[in-house]
């Protein structure tokens, strides 16, 4: 699997936890919000009550045997048919004429469906519970719907076995009338043949009318499978609203919803937040981290230079001079500073180095060393382009007894840089060969094609990126023109970094507890020395 074909993507249990950190404070807000307004809202809802009836549904009923009495009951159906039944047009209708509504309409019927519900906890053996609720906005009223609806169903399924009852006497009366007609029939005939049969049909008459007695005996006594086992007097709670359990919902909801906006937003943001995401968007690993500058205490800043110093050191044992190009993808990424910082770190070192200041479009390390105007014995990286032979003179620096850093600086923005710099940059840094460490400042990679034309003649370019203003897109582009022209990434540096984010640049003392360093003058704290010739530097 080639790079360009796919992209793994891993996150770390640190990156998570930052992630769930970064949120907390945005979700705890809005679930304090949504959570409070769906309290004061539930608050003022119109209560809602809940009773409920419950039922007892059994397979059969057993009979009288022993006092040979025998009852009618109607035929077993499956318990999906009560619920069924419960929620029908007939049971409602009677319902609501309990409920005391003569003539039912449909939206009667249909507004009282929508306020009862059933359940059925299904038995182990011969028996289930069918429970039937009613809801409403008064205790009361709720108790009347569920019990009306039971009783409305208790009475549903006892019609069922009277109704079974009342089909065998039509049926027999039926016969009756039929073994009656057929009498009166051969009656008129009145042979002795005929008698015969008259008589035998009285009797089969006789037979069905004690059966049709018997039926009719019976049916006062058809009962159904479902009976009443408790009322919905002492069932009747409060449902709804439920302020504190809505508000918990809702808040839970909104913690949810806000990490899911949060995460879909960081899936589609094309900042860098964290050292991996910038390494793996460079593609270079990240060699050290300036914390953000503090005006009075530099120290952590020293710091991350020396472990710059160090990484840079390794990556390099075999170069001399070292050349090292300080770049960014764009402007305002803090490259100037971090190019200073690590000229001085190799300063204190013990190396011979030299500052060049090769952002001929905006030079600004002078500004950086409390240097006005333009001193007239010392030649700018322009001069010294425009003639790498002559006999020139770097600005010296006295960084407070630790050492001297030899400067080339820029005064002015100068027209032709790229031409400038194509024509002579590798016959200045032949003539620097004397120097251990030269630190080359140059122009953004995205801005101008300078930085391009110095990296290929030096020994590994670092790349500023500042996490608050540098995006995906710009630093990857960036490392691709660079390795396009053949330079050597040696790794980022992530700029002004918040102090919690310390990973790489640790204070004195760890955490910056040592003592403060002495005061100095100028506005970095630097002597400027007079300048000096280059075979003297």
């Amino acid at each position: 699997m080639t790079q360009g074909d796919q992209t793994e993507i891993s996150v770390s249990l640190r990156d998570m936890v930052a992630f769930l950190v970064r949120g907390a404070l945005l979700a705890s807000v809005l679930a304090v919000v949504v959570g409070g307004g769906v309290y004061v809202f539930a608050s003022r809802q119109v209560p809602i009550f809940r009773a409920e009836a419950t039922l007892l549904v059994v397979r059969s009923t057993a009979g009288f045997s022993q006092l040979e009495l025998t009852t009618v009951t109607a035929p077993p159906i499956d318990l999906a048919a009560y619920r069924v039944a419960a929620a029908s047009d007939p049971v409602l209708a009677d319902a609501l004429r309990a409920l005391g509504v003569v003539e039912p309409l449909a939206g009667d019927i249909r507004s009282l469906r929508e306020r009862v519900g059933s359940t059925i906890d299904a038995g182990v053996r011969d028996s289930s519970l069918l429970r039937i609720d009613g809801r409403a906005g008064t205790p009361q009223l709720a108790v009347e719907r569920a019990n009306a609806v039971a009783v409305a169903l208790v009475e549903w399924d006892r019609r069922r076995a009277s109704e079974t009852m009342s089909r065998v006497i039509a049926t027999v009366e039926q016969q009756i009338e039929a073994l009656t007609e057929q009498v009166r029939s051969l009656q008129v005939v009145g042979d002795a043949a005929a008698q015969q049969q008259v008589d035998g049909l009285v009797r089969l008459r006789a037979e069905q009318q004690q059966q049709l007695a018997y039926a009719r005996a019976l049916i006062a006594s058809a009962e159904g499978l479902v009976s009443m086992l408790q009322t919905a007097e002492t069932t009747v709670r409060q449902v709804a609203p439920r302020p504190a359990l809505n508000a918990a919902v809702a808040a839970l909801l909104t913690v949810a919803l806000t990490y899911v906006v949060l995460l879909i937003l960081a899936a589609f943001s094309t900042r860098m937040r964290t050292g991996d995401d910038i390494a793996a968007t460079v593609g270079a690993p990240v060699i050290a981290e300036f914390p953000v500058a503090n005006g009075k205490d530099r120290t952590r800043l020293r710091e991350a230079a020396s472990y710059l110093r160090a990484k840079l050191l390794f990556a390099t044992t075999e170069a001399h001079p070292r050349v090292f190009m300080v770049t960014s993808s764009q402007e305002h990424e803090g490259k100037t500073t971090v190019a200073l910082h690590m000229a001085e770190g190799f300063v204190r070192y013990g190396y011979r180095t030299l500052l060049v200041d090769a952002d001929m479009r905006s030079p600004s390390l002078l500004e950086h060393y409390q240097v006005l105007g333009t001193a007239n014995d010392v030649a700018s990286l322009h001069g010294w382009l425009q003639d790498p032979e002559g006999r020139h003179r770097v600005l010296r620096i006295s960084l407070e007894g630790e050492g001297v850093l030899d400067l080339v600086p820029q005064y002015e923005a100068a027209a032709g840089a790229p031409e400038a710099l194509g024509r002579g940059f590798w016959r200045l840094l032949e003539r620097w060969a004397s120097y251990d460490v030269i630190v080359v400042d140059t122009a953004p990679v995205l801005a101008v094609a300078d930085p391009l034309i110095i990296a290929p003649h030096c020994t590994g370019t670092v790349m500023v990126v500042n996490p608050s203003r540098t995006d995906r897109p710009g630093a990857a582009a960036a490392a691709q023109l660079l390795r396009g022209v053949g330079a050597t990434l040696i790794g980022v540096v992530p700029n002004q970094v918040a102090t919690s984010r310390k990973r790489f640049a640790y204070g004195a003392g760890y955490g910056g507890s040592a003592k403060k360093p002495h005061a100095a003058t100028g506005r970095r704290g630097r002597e400027v020395a007079r300048p000096a010739p280059l075979q003297d530097a």
